[in-house]
């Protein structure tokens, strides 16, 4: 399963949720958000794409790092 790595404007306990309520709902996606760090690292059988354009619809700024 792929591995995806993204750093997401993420502030408060608020963006933790608004980032686990948009990457939930995607089938064979597991993940971890770290508020410290900003990261947001995804294993998922969806396509790299998928699983920013999710992130992105929180309104937060999404980089991927490689």
């Amino acid at each position: 399963m792929p591995v995806y790595k993204f750093e997401v404007e993420m502030t408060c306990d608020g963006c933790i949720k608004a980032v686990t309520d948009a990457l939930t709902p995607i089938a064979g996606t597991t993940f971890t958000a770290d508020l410290g760090t900003k990261n947001v690292t995804v294993n998922s059988t969806q396509p790299l794409g998928t699983i920013k354009s999710a992130l992105e619809a929180t309104g937060r700024t999404v980089k991927v790092i490689p």
